[in-house]
């Protein structure tokens, strides 16, 4: 992951950890926002994934199904759709 990329998911991990959820959005959302510059990094589409995904569990610990589900479906690339999705049911499992 691009550096600039991992200070971004880095943060959002702690304040998700802290239970942070909607300081954990914002780092995660200002990371996606970011990723356009990095696209010439040969991990991009996976890395703008763990972003999408990682902000969808942080949407789910709120309650906000709708955008969480939003989020973890702009995060399926390459054919990963199996595993995002499967990431997904487990999110919704968790809030349950």
């Amino acid at each position: 992951m691009p550096s600039g990329l991992v200070l971004f998911k880095d943060r959002g991990n702690e304040l998700f950890k802290e239970g942070r959820w909607q300081g954990a959005i914002d780092a995660y959302s200002a990371g996606i926002r970011a990723a356009p510059l990095e696209m010439t990094h040969p991990d991009f589409k996976t890395d703008q994934a763990i972003l999408f995904n990682n902000r969808a569990a942080a949407l789910v610990r709120l309650n906000d199904l709708d955008n969480g589900k939003f989020s973890a479906v702009s995060s399926v690339k390459d054919g990963q759709a199996t595993v995002e999705m499967e990431r997904w049911r487990t999110f919704g499992r968790r809030r349950g």
